[in-house]
C-alpha cells in the first residue's frame, strides 16, 4: 500500500487534551478526584518567627547582659576592664609613695597609652623602682638614667610621667582594689595681702591729717595754688590750715 506524505501532513488530527484522573462515587453523590482521596489533609503551622527574632534582638542589646556594650571600643566611655586596671594601678602608686591626685592623673593617662597602643610606661608600675627612702631605679645601667649607682636616684616629675625606657619591666599589681577615689586637695594657705602704701599706714601721727586737710583746701583754692608757685599770698583758710600743717609737722 503506497502512503502518500503530503497527504498524511494534510490531514486534520484533534488538539490533545490532557489526562484527567479517574472519579468515584462517594455515598453523598459528589465526586472527588482519587489523587485527591489519597493525599492527607495539609495543615498549616504558622510559627511566630517575628517574635523570635525581636526576643533576640531584645537580648542581645539589654545591657545587663553585656555591659560593655556602649563602652569602649564602641564608645570613648571606659569598660570594666579599663575600670579594673585603673583601680589597680592607682592602689599600687599610692602605695608606692604618690598622692591621690598624682596616682589618678598618671593612670588615667596609662588607659589612654593602652588604647592608643603606645608603648609607654611609668616608673611608678616598673617592678626595678626601688622606694625605700629617695625613689631610685635598681636598673639603672640599661634604663640609661646614670653612669653610677650613687647617682641612680629619681626625679618626681620623671617617676610621675609616661615615658619609653629599655630597661622597664611590669611591676606585679594588686590581685584586687576597690574603687579608687581620690581625696580633694586641701586649698592652699591663705596670704596675708600686701598693705598699700598710703599715708593712713601711720595713722598715729598727727601731722598727716592736717597735710591731709591742707592738700584738700589746696586743690581747690586758687589763691593757695598761686601762693605755692610764689605769687601772691594763701587765702585766710588756707593760712590756718598752713600754720596747724607746720606746727604738727617734725
Amino acid at each position: 500500500m503506497w502512503f502518500d506524505p503530503q497527504t498524511l501532513l494534510a490531514r486534520f488530527y484533534p488538539p490533545a487534551t490532557s489526562a484527567t484522573s479517574a472519579t468515584f462515587e462517594v455515598q453523598a453523590g459528589t465526586k472527588v478526584a482519587e489523587s485527591q482521596k489519597s493525599q492527607p489533609p495539609t495543615v498549616c503551622v504558622l510559627r511566630p518567627k517575628v517574635a523570635e527574632s525581636q526576643e533576640s534582638q531584645q537580648a542581645a542589646n539589654d545591657a545587663a547582659l553585656d555591659p560593655d556594650s556602649y563602652c569602649w571600643p564602641h564608645s570613648s566611655a571606659w569598660n570594666t576592664s579599663e575600670i579594673a586596671l585603673f583601680n589597680r594601678r592607682a592602689a599600687l602608686f599610692v602605695r608606692r609613695g604618690a598622692s591621690d591626685t598624682e596616682a589618678e592623673r598618671l593612670a588615667e593617662t596609662l588607659v589612654q597609652c593602652d588604647r592608643e597602643g603606645d608603648s609607654m610606661h611609668a616608673c611608678m608600675e616598673c617592678r626595678h623602682l626601688q622606694t625605700s627612702g629617695p625613689w631610685r631605679c635598681g636598673n639603672w645601667q640599661s634604663a640609661g638614667v646614670a653612669v653610677r649607682a650613687v647617682d641612680a636616684s629619681l626625679a618626681r616629675t620623671m617617676v610621675m610621667q609616661a615615658q619609653r625606657c629599655p630597661g622597664y619591666a611590669a611591676a606585679a599589681l594588686p590581685a584586687t582594689a576597690p574603687p579608687f577615689v581620690a581625696e580633694p586637695e586641701p586649698p592652699p594657705p591663705a596670704t596675708a595681702q600686701p598693705q598699700a602704701s598710703s599715708p593712713d599706714r601711720w595713722p598715729a601721727e598727727p601731722w598727716r591729717e592736717s597735710d591731709r586737710a591742707y592738700l584738700a583746701h589746696h586743690a581747690e583754692c586758687h589763691a593757695c595754688q598761686c601762693a605755692g608757685r610764689g605769687y601772691g599770698q594763701r587765702c585766710a583758710i588756707g593760712m590756718q590750715l598752713w600754720a596747724a600743717h607746720s606746727r604738727a609737722r617734725p
